[in-house]
């Protein structure tokens, strides 16, 4: 078999479907990613993932056969982001041995059986709503960074993907703090679903490039469709907390100021910041004014103030983590409100249909 195919398209391809392969899996083939040759569609379909990932992507090609076969995925990343990306790429298959050239670089890689590849088995999928990419991506980051790793409370590891009247909600949570948003999408479909820390960063790059996303679901996953490229999600196995019961209204103190400010403010305090031990700050508000203060190793101190718009004055205080903070002001919109309450529920953010709650430290 013989094909030619842009080495460009075949690059991004190629590191697309790659970053859904399992790192250092005990099952060889799972190292690969697979090629379906379709010479009446003239296309090649790659194929790389693991048993919780999937990743599809289409490259038109001019091919004389239909084949399958799997490559190396590593070896065909690296091979194929170093040629010309303007170039073509010659592809010749015999069996399971796979040859590429391009120009007068060489190469040729050993496969495996196609038909042995561990597929993601997904079931039926329904089509439950369609966002734009960049949309869907930028608020996915918000909230991502909040994620827990490593922890007991395995839902905790995940975003909460849920869809309601017409709303898709993303949360995350570490068990300290809480983030979350609301994008309207239109549906009359429903959906609560956990996915992974790891899955939420690949959804991240595989919408890096789109436009618009169709998104699918079934039971146990979720599907993610573009324009050339699909990916499939298994599903954590596992039920997020009712987290609206941390979401407090009967607040003692409302504030409102600049999300700018109120970061260049946490950004110096974290520079301050004792590094070795767990970051904290005491914050103050007296009247219109927020006071943050914080103490390095030597127990030198750190003050910095903001001018807020108040609906009531008073006073009061308390520890929070100050990375937390900056990260929730960083992502706001341009203005944010901040509600204070002194019976230790903590502090609220909200700043458009962007919100958070950040629990006090002792």
């Amino acid at each position: 078999m013989n094909a030619k195919v842009n080495c460009g398209a075949l690059s991004s391809a190629v590191r697309l479907v790659s970053r859904g392969v399992a790192n250092n899996s005990t099952i060889p083939i799972m190292g690969h990613i697979c090629m379906n040759i379709d010479s009446e569609r003239g296309i090649i379909e790659f194929v790389g993932g693991d048993t919780e990932i999937e990743i599809r992507s289409i490259v038109p090609c001019q091919v004389d056969e239909s084949v399958k076969v799997t490559v190396p995925s590593k070896k065909i990343s690296d091979f194929s982001g170093s040629w010309n990306q303007e170039s073509t790429i010659n592809i010749k298959i015999e069996s399971n041995d796979t040859k590429f050239q391009c120009q007068r670089s060489r190469v040729s890689f050993a496969g495996y059986d196609y038909e042995d590849y561990p597929f993601f088995r997904n079931e039926e999928m329904h089509f439950l709503t369609k966002i734009s990419a960049q949309e869907l991506r930028e608020n996915l980051q918000k909230v991502a960074w909040g994620v827990a790793v490593g922890d007991t409370r395995v839902f905790l590891n995940g975003v909460l993907f849920a869809v309601d009247d017409g709303i898709l909600s993303l949360v995350a949570s570490n068990g300290s703090m809480l983030v979350g948003i609301g994008i309207e999408v239109e549906t009359d479909q429903s959906v609560s679903a956990v996915i992974s820390g790891r899955s939420v960063k690949i959804i991240n790059e595989f919408l890096a490039s789109a436009d618009a996303v169709e998104i699918l679901k079934s039971p146990n996953s979720l599907c993610f469709k573009t324009a050339l490229s699909v990916l499939y999600l298994k599903l954590m196995d596992v039920s997020y907390y009712d987290y609206k019961k941390v979401i407090f209204d009967d607040s003692d103190f409302k504030v409102k100021c600049k999300s700018t400010e109120f970061a260049s403010v946490l950004n110096r305090s974290c520079l301050f910041v004792d590094k070795k031990l767990y970051p904290s700050c005491k914050f103050e508000l007296i009247d219109d004014v927020i006071s943050i203060r914080t103490v390095d190793e030597n127990q030198k101190s750190s003050n910095e103030c903001l001018d807020v718009k108040v609906k009531s004055k008073g006073t009061i205080a308390s520890k929070y983590n100050p990375k937390y903070l900056l990260n929730i002001a960083k992502h706001s919109g341009d203005e944010l409100s901040i509600e204070l309450s002194d019976k230790a529920r903590g502090m609220k953010i909200v700043s458009d249909n962007y919100y958070a709650i950040v629990a006090p430290m002792n």
